[in-house]
């Protein structure tokens, strides 16, 4: 039997989620990620995705930044994005042509979309089902809302989020963090185990085809490029992170309810 969210719209399926788990938007965190090719303020190419809505942008020319302001210029809009994307969170450019980009659909599950034009044109794609049993009966859903992804080549990507298994519309039976590995560029995704206790992930970093790095609730670290995680301390005072960025597989920051750093791939943080 598949159970899935439906029968509202868009503005009651985006409301049940901030009741279901605190959402990048409830812990005052922009919901709009731009992911650059270069180690500049802003790359010679880009594609960015909002949260307000279905919609991603591309630019095929460096931007201007001055002070704390930035001026962009030549971006094209892409607003009619496979259906039923309800909103993107997160994307991730490996080249200047292949992206992926997360987020939730109008549906109240995950939406994964691909690229291989630079963000002219794009695919949906399918999150994996997710199987739960109540009372002896089998329940299965595709109830992820994504934050975060992170591609280190072409081929390999890790997204992160949440997961809710649910009887109805609001009967929200347990929300868990989620964990999806791709190993074809997005195309196709695999759910993989979490560690016990963490409720939610809503970033993730992967510098090379091993090595991730994924925050939320809990700090989480990856040396088989996402199959399997250890979960490491975090320093007293800081109990929820937004984001994180690894530029190599050693140096790694943190930001949240506070900034952390690392110089060993994860594994210990220091409170800045």
């Amino acid at each position: 039997m598949s159970m899935t969210a439906g029968g509202g719209s868009e503005r009651q399926v985006m409301s049940e989620r901030r009741r279901v788990r605190p959402t990048a938007r409830d812990r005052h965190v922009p919901r709009r990620v731009v992911s650059c090719l270069v180690a500049t303020v802003l790359g010679t190419a880009g594609v960015v995705a909002g949260g307000g809505g279905p919609a991603a942008a591309t630019a095929a020319q460096p931007g201007t930044a001055t002070g704390r302001t930035a001026s962009w210029t030549d971006w094209s809009v892409g607003s009619q994005l496979p259906p039923p994307t309800g909103g993107l969170d997160a994307v991730s450019c490996p080249t200047t042509t292949d992206c992926v980009a997360v987020g939730a659909n109008a549906n109240g599950g995950g939406s994964i979309l691909t690229t291989t034009d630079g963000g002219a044109t794009w695919s949906d794609r399918v999150a994996p089902t997710v199987t739960f049993d109540i009372n002896g009966v089998q329940f299965s859903s595709r109830g992820y809302v994504l934050d975060g992804v992170s591609c280190s080549s072409t081929q390999a990507c890790v997204a992160v989020g949440t997961v809710s298994t649910r009887v109805s519309f609001f009967d929200v039976v347990d929300v868990s963090a989620a964990i999806l590995t791709s190993t074809d560029g997005g195309v196709t995704w695999t759910s993989q185990s979490v560690p016990n206790g963490v409720t939610q992930l809503a970033a993730v970093s992967c510098p090379s085809t091993t090595s991730c790095v994924a925050v939320g609730s809990a700090i989480l670290t990856s040396t088989d490029g996402g199959v399997t995680w250890t979960s490491r301390s975090v320093p007293s005072g800081v109990t929820q992170l937004a984001g994180v960025a690894c530029p190599s597989t050693t140096s790694c920051v943190a930001v949240g309810n506070g900034i952390l750093t690392s110089t060993d791939g994860g594994t210990t943080w220091t409170s800045r």
